[in-house]
This record gives structure tokens, sequence and C-alpha cells, in this order.
């Protein structure tokens, strides 16, 4: 999204501006702010303007129905619950007898084998039973079949998952989340056994269910201040899991803040996926997905600090000095050049009235947040407790496995990726800005 007509390149055309007539990446999605606890729904609902639905537990037991051989990612099972076996038509389960006799039983006639030239080709019995059968492919029916048995069965926090969080998960596909974090909800309980919550339960079902480019969820931060979330020792573990979890941004943001992220969320058209703007505009790497709005959690921003350009939304860009950005040659990752090898260092997405908020990428800031929060699993030389999560939480806490340090060097190489990008596309001999 070019911020300036005047600076795009000319091949790219003039950008959009706030009287732009029609959405940058249109969507049917619409927003589903999603809180932890009832008091986090009230004091959300209040500011974001909208309705913000509760998330429980996400403990439901969703796999009974599950049709899928655990021991053949591509089997089916041989055994299904007479309730499975009532919502099938006779294609369905001729497609469960071909997919047993292809990929767990591998009847001779029914596999793939090659012919006089050497090409690959149906095995006779399988072509013979689809075409008797009408099938035409074995795994879009699969996934159908599996599709209308999770509408009709599965349940969230003890909801029909089609009524579920506002609708999020309906089969129309027809919303996108921001999940709404106090501190508290980063925060695992004891009997999990690992680190697992309510909100990295609820990423991974979304990361699994609505796959694709097309989609992208958005997670926020709340604290009181930049320090109130170092002091967090759950925040390592917070961030290592939302880190893997593919199509997301997640954005830092006080309590002071918590107007701008609702008014960055406030678009002129309807139809604007904003979560899907900021994921493709704003994270050009998988890991590269973490934000803060423009006034960087109460913080000053030094120079050359933000690494990807801003992105807002409302009537006209930020205008952030151009020293902010971690754009100082026309060479440096990240930034399109404009005519005159300028970097365009800003975008903008359409407003509805009022709407004025941006958020940015401070890489410094967030390298000194993700130190602070790996800081607090370090070997404690004062301290005799050999367990890291009995000494930070509690003995409560004593029978979880503190030999697993995945997250921790995933944390740190997270750390180290964010600080490479400073460095990226210098060469003395190229002319700086």
């Amino acid at each position: 999204v070019l911020s300036k007509a005047d600076s795009a390149l000319p091949s790219l055309g003039p950008g959009p501006s706030s009287k732009s007539p029609h959405a940058f990446h249109g969507s049917k999605r619409r927003p589903v702010a999603v809180a932890f606890s009832e008091e986090a729904v009230a004091k959300y609902s209040k500011i974001f303007k909208m309705p913000v639905v509760l998330c429980g537990t996400m403990k439901d037991d969703n796999t009974w129905y599950d049709i899928s051989d655990p021991s053949d990612s591509r089997g089916v099972k041989k055994e299904l619950p007479e309730e499975v076996l009532g919502c099938l038509s006779e294609k369905d389960k001729a497609c469960f007898e071909l997919v047993r006799n292809l990929y767990q039983d591998k009847k001779p006639g029914w596999l793939w084998d090659e012919d006089d030239n050497g090409d690959e080709v149906e095995g006779k019995l399988a072509k013979e039973h689809k075409e008797k059968h009408g099938i035409s492919d074995e795994d879009a029916l699969l996934r159908d079949i599996k599709k209308r048995l999770r509408a009709k069965f599965m349940k969230i926090d003890g909801v029909p998952v089609e009524e579920a969080h506002g609708g999020l998960w309906a089969a129309a596909d027809t919303h996108y989340p921001i999940l709404l974090l106090e501190p508290e909800d980063v925060c695992a309980k004891p009997e999990e056994g690992r680190y697992s919550t309510p909100a990295t339960r609820f990423m991974a079902m979304f990361s699994q269910e609505q796959t694709g480019a097309a989609f992208a969820a958005v997670a926020v931060f709340f604290d009181k201040d930049f320090e109130s979330m170092t002091s967090n020792a759950w925040l390592a573990l917070a961030v290592h899991e939302l880190s893997e979890s593919v199509n997301s941004a997640n954005i830092f943001a006080t309590y002071d803040e918590a107007e701008q992220v609702a008014k960055f969320f406030k678009t002129k058209h309807e139809s604007e996926a904003v979560s899907l703007t900021l994921s493709r505009q704003c994270s050009p790497l998988p890991r590269l997905q973490f934000f803060t709005m423009k006034t960087a959690l109460g913080k000053e921003l030094e120079d050359h600090e933000i690494l990807v350009p801003t992105l807002t939304v409302g009537s006209e860009v930020a205008g952030m000095p151009l020293e902010k950005f971690n754009a100082t040659s026309p060479w440096k990752p990240f930034f399109l050049p404009a005519k005159d090898l300028k970097p365009l260092t800003e975008r903008l997405l359409a407003g509805a009235d009022g709407a004025d908020a941006t958020v940015i990428m401070p890489g410094k800031l967030l390298g000194k947040l993700f130190q602070a929060a790996v800081a607090h699993f370090k070997d404690d030389p004062d301290s005799d407790e050999g367990n890291v999560f009995v000494r930070l939480f509690g003995d409560k806490y004593k029978g979880w496995d503190p030999s697993n340090e995945g997250p921790l060097i995933n944390m740190k190489d997270l750390q180290e990726e964010i600080t490479q990008w400073f460095d990226a596309g210098f060469d003395e001999r190229k002319k700086p800005l």
C-alpha cells in the first residue's frame, strides 16, 4: 500500500488514500474481539465500541468424531461411532473403502502402478470403484466429509462450532479474531503440565482450521507499561507459542494505548481485512510478526529503529521522521524505493471518521522486551532450586519438565533474527541516503 501517489513507482501507479473507493484487501470477514475474562469483556467492549466475546477453556473433546486414522495420516479409522456412520452417504462410505484399500491395506489391484511406457497409472480396481460410485477426487471428498462432521458435532466451550465466538468458526469464514490479552491471560495453570493457555489453544485451532494466505489473526498483549511487561516471566513462553502461529500478527500495547488499538480496526470500508493487510504488508518473514503502536509503549524511539514500513488506519499517514526507520540506503531490506530512490516508509488504509492509529515494528525495543523475558529463565546463582518453573512460579509447578529449552532457544533465535536485519543491506561502497 503506497501512502503517497507522487512517490509511487510508475509501474505500480498511484496508491490508495483515505478517499479510496474500495477496500485494499477486501474480504467478507469481519473482526471479532475475543477476551478471556468477564472483566476484560466488559472493559474492552466499551473501549472498542463493538461486541467482545468471552473465550473459555477451549478444551472440548472434539476427537470422538474424527475419522482420521492416527497411524496413517491419509487413512480412515476401521471402526467409527454410530452417530458418524449415520451422517454418511453411500458415496462417503465408498470413499472410505477406497482409502483403506489404497493407503492402509495396500491391496493389489488398488495401488498405483506403471504401464508399459513407465508412466504411473491408477490401479484397475481403484479406477473401477471410483467410476462406480462417482468419486472423482477422494482427497477432496474426504475434506468435505470432515467439514460436514465438524459442522455437525464440533463444540467450543460447549457451544456448537457454527455459533461459537460470534460466528468466528462458521463454515462461511466470515470473521477474523482479535485476541485481547491481559497479563494474567498468558499465565498457564500448573495442572496443564506444560505451557498451554486458552489463548494458545485458540490460536492453534485457528491455524489448523483457517489455513491459507487469506486468513490472519491478531493478538494484542496489554499491560501497564514496558517495565510491567518485562517483569512477566510468562511472556517468553507466550511469545514462543504465538511466534509459531501461521498468518498472525502480535501487538504489544499499554492500557493507555488501548484506544489507539481500537481505532486501528475502524476502517472506512466494512469489508477491509485489517489483520490480513498487516500480516501481508508489514510482516516480511513468518516470525517478524511483532508490533507496537506508534507511541511504542511510552518509550522514545531510537534512530533507525523501525524495521518495516508503518501501517496507518486513518485519513493520512503518521508522518514519522525518516531517521526513525532502518532505511538508511536504497539497499536496505523491506522498504520499496520511490522514483528518487527515497524509501517508502509509510502505508495507509482508509479509516472511518475519527480513526487515526498507526502500527510500527520497533526492532530495538522488541529486542529489549524479548531479552528481558528470556532473562527470567537464566540460572540464578543465589537459588538452590533446580526447577526453573518452581523458582519462578512456585511449588505447584514442580511437575513441569525444566529440561525443555525449546521455547527459550526459539526466543533467543527470534531476538537474533530481529537484530540481524539492522545490518542487512549495508555496504560501505554504496552511497547512503
